[in-house]
């Protein structure tokens, strides 16, 4: 079935999106059931650890944490793969680029951690919901990026 060029391009950044998304969705999915049943016995000691509608809530909360990066970094590499029309660099880009930010935050930017992408996915610093609104701004931005990128390709075939 034909499409138009709208629709194409919409169509490249929604599989990206979903793709590197449910990946990771399913990633910690499956690492929350293999908890499950390996700790799942283990009792808490003295009695005193959280409710587990707190512990519920923040698995909740770090599964739209998780897609958000996993869309992140599948739009960083379908990125990299347009301009460098290369996609064995759409394999290598999102961790190069991670490890980078990481250094040179840990390095030269100690004071701005909003720079290390580990921090966008473990709320450490940040509450939860300004993990979220850093991962879905620069999910924003990457995904126009890509898409700008696609569509400018598209044109100079």
């Amino acid at each position: 079935m034909r499409t138009g060029k709208k629709q194409y391009l919409a169509g490249k950044a929604a599989g990206l999106i979903l793709s590197g998304g449910l990946m990771l969705s399913a990633a910690m999915l499956l690492m929350l059931g293999i908890s499950v049943l390996v700790f799942g016995d283990i009792p808490v000691l003295g009695g005193g650890g959280p409710a587990f509608s707190t512990v519920l809530l923040q698995v909740l909360v770090s599964f739209p944490r998780g897609f958000l990066n996993g869309a992140l970094w599948a739009m960083a590499g379908g990125f990299a793969a347009i301009v460098t029309r290369s996609r064995y660099l759409a394999y290598a880009v999102p961790f190069v680029l991670y490890y980078v930010l990481s250094v040179f935050q840990e390095r030269y930017f100690r004071r701005f951690l909003f720079l290390n992408p580990r921090y966008w996915m473990a709320p450490v610093y940040f509450n939860d919901l300004i993990c979220i609104l850093i991962l879905l701004a620069l999910c924003a931005l990457t995904g126009f990026l890509f898409i700008q990128a696609l569509k400018r390709r598209l044109d100079d075939a």
